[in-house]
C-alpha cells in the first residue's frame, strides 16, 4: 500500500510504502453468477424458496423474496461452487491420468467412458470458470475469441486494485486512512443524498397537488365534487416521484392538511366532524404487517375510500 503523506518543508510530497500489510478485505455485496445457469440446483432452490408466501404490496413481495433469496444461494455457492479453479484442476489432472492409462493399456469400453465423461466435465468446469472471470472483468473478449481465462483474472485483479479507496478526505480536510472510519464515510454521504432527494421530491408532490386544487374554487363545488376532484389529482400524482424515495411523515401531514382543507374547509362549523377526519386517515394510513404507517403514499391503491366520504357524509 502507498501513502502520501503532507508536505512540510519541502516541496516534494513523500511517500510511505507498505509491503507487509495484507489489503483490507470490506464486505462483498451478493452478486448473482451467470455461471449458476448450469447447474440444475438453481432452478430447484429459487422454486423451494419462492414458494413461501409474503405479505406485502406486488412490488414488495418481489423485494422480500428477492433478498430472502440471497441467504440459501450464498450457502449454496459456498458450499458445493466456491472452490472452482481448484475442482478444475483436480479434473484436469483425472483427465489426464485416464488418458494416460489409455495410452498403456488396450482400450475398453469402459475406459473409453470415462475418458468421455472426464472430458466433457472439464469443458463444463472450463466454460463455467471463464463466465466466472469475465463476469468480474467486465469484458465481452469471450466473444470475441480471447478465451485466455489468466487475461480475465489479470483484469479482475488490475480493477480491484484501481477501485480499492485507501484514504479519504472528508469536507472538514481531515484525511482518512483507517479502514473502518474510510467504511463509514460513504454511508453518511448516501444518507445525505438520499435526505436530499426525498425532500425534493416531496417538494414536487406538494407542488403538483397544491396547484391542481388552486384551479378549482372548492367553495362551488358539491361534497361529491370535491371528492371526484381529490380522486383525480391523487391519481395523476407521478408514480416515479412516489417510488424514488420515501416521503417523510411531515411531508405527508401537509399533504394530509393540504386536502383535508380543500374537502372540509377551515370554518368552526367542519371543524366539528371529527369523525370525517377519522375516515380521511383511513384513506391516507395503509396498515402493513400490522403497523400503521404511511406507506408512501400509495394513495391510488386506496383512492376507493374517498366512496366512503360520500356515503357517511
Amino acid at each position: 500500500m502507498v501513502q502520501v503523506l503532507p508536505r512540510h518543508i519541502s516541496d516534494h510530497s513523500p511517500i510511505v510504502v507498505y509491503t507487509d500489510l495484507p489489503p483490507p478485505q470490506g464486505w462483498k455485496p451478493f452478486r448473482f453468477e451467470r455461471f449458476w445457469f448450469a447447474h440444475q440446483e438453481l432452478e430447484d432452490i429459487v422454486r423451494t424458496h419462492w414458494a413461501v408466501p409474503v405479505q406485502s404490496s406486488p412490488m414488495g413481495r418481489l423485494h422480500q423474496r428477492l433478498i430472502k433469496l440471497q441467504k440459501p444461494l450464498r450457502r449454496w455457492n459456498n458450499t458445493k461452487l466456491r472452490d472452482l479453479p481448484n475442482r478444475f484442476k483436480e479434473a484436469q489432472k483425472h483427465l489426464e491420468t485416464l488418458l494416460l492409462e489409455e495410452q498403456q493399456r488396450p482400450p475398453t469400453e469402459n475406459n473409453m467412458n470415462q475418458v468421455r465423461m472426464a472430458s466433457n466435465y472439464v469443458a463444463a468446469l472450463q466454460t463455467q470458470l471463464e463466465t466466472f472471470w469475465s463476469q468480474r472483468a467486465r469484458s465481452k473478449w469471450v466473444k470475441e475469441g480471447d478465451r485466455n481465462t489468466r487475461f480475465f483474472h489479470s483484469s479482475v485483479q488490475h480493477r480491484r486494485v484501481r477501485n480499492r479507496i485507501t484514504s479519504l478526505r472528508t469536507e472538514e480536510g481531515e484525511i482518512l486512512s483507517d479502514t473502518a472510519q474510510i467504511r463509514g464515510t460513504p454511508s453518511k454521504l448516501v444518507e445525505e443524498f438520499n435526505w436530499t432527494a426525498r425532500k425534493r421530491g416531496a417538494d414536487k408532490i406538494k407542488e403538483l397537488v397544491q396547484g391542481k386544487l388552486a384551479q378549482w374554487k372548492a367553495q362551488l363545488l358539491t361534497m361529491a365534487g370535491r371528492i371526484q376532484l381529490l380522486r383525480a389529482v391523487i391519481t395523476a400524482i407521478p408514480q416515479h416521484l412516489m417510488m424514488a424515495a420515501a416521503m417523510s411523515n411531515s411531508a405527508i401531514s401537509s399533504l394530509e392538511k393540504m386536502m383535508r382543507k380543500f374537502l372540509w374547509g377551515l370554518t368552526e362549523q367542519q371543524r366539528d366532524f371529527y369523525y370525517r377526519t377519522i375516515i380521511f386517515n383511513r384513506f391516507l394510513h395503509l396498515n402493513i404487517n400490522g403497523k400503521e404507517t404511511h406507506g408512501r403514499l400509495q394513495l391510488q391503491q386506496q383512492h376507493h375510500l374517498l366512496g366512503e366520504f360520500y356515503a357517511k357524509d
